[in-house]
Parts: structure tokens; C-alpha cells; sequence
């Protein structure tokens, strides 16, 4: 709704971590019996009592909401991708690759996250995972926009996937894998590459007119 009302992906993808958030919380407020019944099974499969473990609960709830958030928003992209394809093809791919964040904006996720790793104890440590999630959208789309520029092939981006999704599984990578969001947002990644392009395709007309 908000990518159709305001056509604009930064702000969907702003709006989506706080849908994620509320989601989570309605699901404990409302049917905590849904949280619960994962976890047994999760600790059957582990063998391990994780319902035990103090910090287990704690790192639930941001992990649960940064899914959610991530499902969401690739669920918008497939849509929109669907829409295109139909009425607009190569519409999505165009405006996904566009998808840049502010500068106020990164600044601001990075320093909140950096903030909750560095001032919440243990296992709290992970309520940032949410406030990566428009990081997220916004390094696959300076990813597409690159490899596709640069005619790269599709190797790159399985790549890129592949470890994107051992982010989401460790956390540990995952900071990393956001760079080029934060390089583009600050760098404007876009614009050097354009004006680079006009750079070298004006070059050999002004070694002819220099020959003239």
C-alpha cells in the first residue's frame, strides 16, 4: 500500500521493518501458542531444551520480525515484478535497481544498530536485525544495478544470494554483506559509474577533434 500510494521504494522499505515489529508483537500479545509450538519442535529437532536457555527468548522476537520483514518485502517485489511483467515489462527491474537509500537514513540505521550491539547485553544484541532489513533491499539493488551495467552475468548475483542467505542464517556475515548499500547511499554509486560511462565515451571524440 505504501509503494502505491507514495511510488516510492524507499519509503516501502522504511515502512516495512515497523509492520514486522508489530506483527511480532500482536503474534505474542494474541496467539503466543504460535511462538511456542516452533520452539518445541525446533528443540526436538536440536535435542536440546532451548526453552531452557534465558537468551533464547530473548533473541526470538527481532529474528521472527526481521523474517517477517524480509518475506514482506520480497513478496512486494514479486508482486510488483508480476505487475510489470504484465503491464510495464522491464518497469520493475529499472525502479528495483533505482533503490538508493538517504544518507540521513543509512547514517541513521547504521548508528541505531551499532547502538543495540553496543549498549544491549548478550542475546538483546540482535533487536537490530529489523533495521537492517531496508539495508537489505537497498544492497540487492545497487547489486543488480552493477552487475547488470557491467554485463556480469548471473554468477555474480547467485553469489551475492547464496551468501546473503548464510547472512541471515549466522548474523555474522551479515553486516558485511549491507556494504554496498551503505557505499551507495553515501557515494552515490550510480551517478560515478554514469558519469564514468560519459567520461570514456567522450574521450575518442576529443582525441579527433584534438587531431582536427
Amino acid at each position: 500500500m505504501v509503494l502505491r500510494e507514495t511510488r516510492s521504494w524507499q519509503l516501502a522499505v522504511l515502512s516495512a521493518p515497523v509492520l514486522g515489529m508489530a506483527l511480532t508483537l500482536a503474534t505474542y500479545l494474541v496467539a503466543p501458542g504460535a511462538i511456542e509450538e516452533p520452539v518445541r519442535l525446533a528443540s526436538e529437532m536440536t535435542g536440546r531444551n532451548l526453552t531452557a536457555q534465558p537468551g533464547f527468548f530473548a533473541m526470538l522476537p527481532p529474528f521472527l520480525a526481521f523474517m517477517l520483514t524480509i518475506m514482506a518485502l520480497g513478496c512486494l517485489a514479486l508482486g510488483r515484478w508480476w505487475q510489470s511483467v504484465l503491464y510495464n515489462p522491464g518497469g520493475f527491474g529499472g525502479e528495483f535497481q533505482a533503490l538508493r537509500l538517504s544518507t540521513r537514513i543509512t547514517g541513521g540505521l547504521v548508528a541505531v544498530a551499532c547502538l543495540c550491539m553496543a549498549a544491549l547485553p548478550g542475546p538483546y544484541t540482535t533487536w537490530f536485525l529489523p533495521l537492517t532489513a531496508p539495508l537489505v533491499m537497498a544492497a540487492l539493488g545497487i547489486t543488480h544495478y552493477v552487475v547488470n551495467q557491467r554485463g556480469l552475468g548471473a554468477a555474480p548475483l547467485v553469489a551475492y544470494y547464496i551468501a546473503l542467505l548464510m547472512g541471515f542464517l549466522t548474523v555474522v556475515l551479515l553486516p558485511f554483506l549491507l556494504l554496498p548499500a551503505v557505499f551507495d547511499s553515501f557515494l552515490d554509486v550510480r551517478a560515478r559509474m554514469a558519469r564514468r560511462t560519459r567520461e570514456r565515451s567522450n574521450l575518442p571524440e576529443d582525441k579527433d577533434e584534438d587531431g582536427d
